[in-house]
Formats: structure tokens, C-alpha cells, sequence
């Protein structure tokens, strides 16, 4: 899905951009980034969007790609606050070790989801490898498609709180668009994630 592919693009450049702030020991720039990725990207959208996914509704091979690729996520991020947050971190390793250190990592499928279970098995999250950058996961095309949907969640919510309508409410949205234009194309191939984000009724386009 277009969520999961940000997620992975938006996690190898948090690495990458990690990496390169403590070698150059600015402690400050590199806690920033782990901070914002953690909050604003990971909790605060991937979290929103994957919801529906791992509803009990989903079907359950479904639902377990997703659980798998959320346990994925977690463990690396706690690994890259690991050096800024030493014993929170821990503590949270030691829960995901009680909750999934019992899965048989060799009867994954994906050797990535794999590699993170069998990281599980360490004694201590100190003793694990630090996460390391994977360009293949980076997509510019793919952030700018999220991006466009993330700015229109966010015009949308502005014209909401300006006219004071509960986020509960759900309102009918119509899009002025080419029907040949990209703009239009991502909004409709990602209704879905729109949806997800704002809560809307009809989606119309003129």
C-alpha cells in the first residue's frame, strides 16, 4: 500500500539522516530527527492508516502483513532511541520480547520481518545491530503522492475547525481537477488513505 511504502522511505532516510548527525556529534539534530519521525510519521499518520487494516473485519493474512510490518517499524525505532533513551527503550524491548520472542522467525516469509523477530532473541536491545539505511526503500515519487495527500487532509481540516464542524461529523468533498491531471489520479487511486485521515461522506470531482 502507498502507506507502507512512505513508511519505508521515511524510516531509511530517518536512518541515514541519524547516522550522518552523530557522526558529526550533533546529538541535538539527531534526537530531533528520531523525535519527529517517531510522532509526526509513524504515530500520527502510519499509526491513523493502518487502523482500518488491522481491524478484526480485515482478513487475517491481511491483518498479519500489517502486524508484521508494525512490529518491524517499532523495533528499529526503539533501536534509534535506544542511545537518547537507554532504559525506556529497554523496557520496551523486553515487552516485545515477551510478546513476540516466542515466534519462529525461520517460518517468516519475509526475511526483513524475520530479521527483526530473530533480533528479538537478544538478551538486551544494547546487544543488537543499529539500524542501517536501505535506499531501496526510498521513493521520492512515493512521499510526494503521501505528500499531496497529507496536504489536502490537512486544507480540509482547516476549512473544518473555520467553521466549527466536530471532527465527527463526516462532509462531502469535491475536487476541482482535470480528470487527466496527476493530482487527480493519486486522489483517486488513494481515496482510501484520504478517508483515512479526514472524515468524509461523497468524493466528488468536477
Amino acid at each position: 500500500s502507498l502507506e507502507d511504502r512512505w513508511i519505508l522511505s521515511r524510516l531509511s532516510k530517518t536512518v541515514a539522516k541519524t547516522a550522518s548527525s552523530l557522526d558529526q556529534y550533533a546529538f541535538d539534530k539527531a534526537t530531533t530527527t528520531v523525535y519527529e519521525f517517531f510522532w509526526n510519521e509513524f504515530c500520527a499518520l502510519y499509526i491513523e492508516l493502518s487502523k482500518q487494516t488491522l481491524s478484526s473485519s480485515t482478513p487475517k493474512a491481511q491483518r498479519a502483513c500489517k502486524q508484521a510490518l508494525c512490529l518491524l517499524l517499532l523495533v528499529d525505532i526503539i533501536k534509534l532511541l535506544h542511545p537518547f533513551a537507554p532504559y525506556i527503550t529497554e523496557e520496551l524491548f523486553s515487552i516485545l520480547k515477551q510478546r513476540y520472542g516466542a515466534i519462529d522467525a525461520t517460518n517468516c516469509r519475509s526475511p526483513r520481518v524475520s530479521a527483526a523477530l530473530q533480533e528479538l532473541a537478544a538478551p538486551l536491545l544494547c546487544a543488537t545491530s543499529y539500524p542501517t539505511a536501505r535506499p531501496e526503500d526510498e521513493s521520492e515519487a512515493i512521499e510526494e503522492e503521501f505528500g499531496l495527500l497529507q496536504q489536502v487532509a490537512v486544507a480540509i481540516r482547516a476549512i473544518r475547525g473555520e467553521m466549527k464542524i466536530a471532527p465527527s461529523v463526516a462532509n462531502d468533498l469535491y475536487i476541482v481537477a482535470s480528470p487527466t491531471s496527476q493530482t487527480r489520479c493519486t486522489l483517486t487511486q488513494h481515496e482510501r488513505c484520504l478517508r483515512s485521515l479526514v472524515k468524509l461522506d461523497k468524493v466528488m470531482y468536477e
